[in-house]
């Protein structure tokens, strides 16, 4: 993995980390859809 992809991967975790505090999923799906948004920030 390049530099650039790491940094992209670890702006991905840190933006869905702080989706989650915010929105407190309680679900499963809830949970996937967060994952799905903090990634998507990133693309």
């Amino acid at each position: 993995m390049s530099m650039l992809e790491l940094t992209l991967n670890q702006l991905a975790e840190v933006t869905t980390t702080t989706l989650s505090k915010k929105q407190k999923p309680q679900t499963f799906d809830e949970n996937v859809n967060v994952a799905r948004q903090g990634g998507g920030d990133c693309q």
